[in-house]
């Protein structure tokens, strides 16, 4: 495989995994204060269990998304050794701050990042922030020499 293609899949991968797992963290208390209130209102009075269920159906349901999702992201990225992973961790960790100064909404990052992963092209967002910012640009020079 590509180098390039390597080091765009490695990095989405990363900045992905990295916004995901607030939401699965969030998605795990909401979904569980959830089914525990329903489980709680069906020993009040049986006909709460009308209530319960579809609520305990879409916990379930959201969390096999989410778990689908983070599988995806695993599939998804390449296998790395211990100085490709710091390299990237510090790619994406500047990434990250020169989106925020940029004030690029996040979500929007995410969307073109992980498209960018899904269908590689040959000017990714990626590689276009990082030929906008001089230290990112050096950063992805190095990380494609590492792969």
């Amino acid at each position: 495989m590509d180098a390039n293609i390597r080091v765009i899949r490695a990095v989405g991968s990363e900045f992905a995994r990295r916004k995901l797992r607030p939401f699965i963290v969030v998605y795990l208390l909401a979904a569980s204060l959830s089914v525990l209130g329903g489980v709680w209102l069906t020993t009040v009075n049986s006909w709460w269990w009308l209530l319960a269920a579809p609520v305990i159906a879409l916990a379930v349901a959201g969390l096999g998304v989410l778990l689908g999702i983070r599988w995806l992201i695993k599939r998804i990225a390449p296998k790395l050794t211990k100085a490709q992973k710091s390299g990237v961790n510090q790619f994406v960790d500047k990434l990250e701050r020169v989106a925020e100064n940029l004030q690029t909404p996040m979500f929007l990052v995410v969307f073109r990042v992980v498209r960018d992963v899904l269908w590689p092209r040959k000017e990714a967002f990626i590689k276009t922030v990082a030929n906008d910012s001089t230290s990112l640009h050096k950063d992805l020079s190095g990380l494609i020499q590492m792969f």
